[in-house]
């Protein structure tokens, strides 16, 4: 790691190695920040993802953006879930790293609302219906129970559910007005 860019560590190597040791170490400097409460709030866009150790890792010959836009075509999705198979690899050693942390009467995780999503939806950008997984936040009052579908919902309804565990109220104009209320499936 050293003074290796992660950037350039995850484009280093061309056997795949450098994107998932980047996603790791990216995951660990983001959990050391809510441990040490350095901050609470993160948004992590993966980089790397169109440049060669992506596609060696993943042996898509398209970038990100091309597989998301797929177009139902059988291969793109085959490629797009590899992609994707990487990707949750990491998010799930980040909750369970978050789940590892002891914080208060609970753990990190509990303590935390992560959330995992896309703004690609049935092969175009959307504001509705798309992949979305939040986790942890059970101190906050989140209940988890599995899978839920909430067909033609807006994105903000998600964003407006952790203000509301949060305890604050929707700025001016919240999401130009996208959103459908607090998510009661999980409170």
């Amino acid at each position: 790691f050293g003074k290796t860019p992660l950037i350039t560590l995850a484009e280093k190597n061309d056997d795949g190695s450098g994107m998932k040791q980047y996603l790791r170490l990216y995951f660990d400097v983001i959990s050391l920040a809510f441990q040490t409460d350095s901050t609470r709030v993160v948004c992590h866009f993966p980089k790397g993802e169109s440049g060669p150790t992506f596609k060696d890792l993943t042996k898509s010959p398209f970038d990100y953006h091309t597989l998301s836009h797929h177009g139902e075509d059988t291969e793109k999705l085959k490629l797009w879930t590899a992609v994707d198979r990487v990707y949750m690899e990491h998010w799930a050693y980040f909750l369970g790293k978050l789940k590892s942390m002891k914080e208060g009467q609970g753990t990190l995780l509990d303590h935390t609302m992560a959330v995992w999503g896309t703004s690609q939806g049935e092969a175009g950008h959307a504001l509705k219906n798309l992949p979305l997984m939040l986790a942890g936040g059970t101190a906050l009052g989140l209940k988890h129970q599995g899978h839920v579908a909430k067909k033609d919902m807006w994105v903000g309804s998600v964003w407006q559910t952790m203000l509301d565990r949060l305890g604050m109220p929707l700025p001016e104009n919240f999401q130009a007005g996208l959103y459908d209320g607090v998510i009661k499936d999980v409170l």
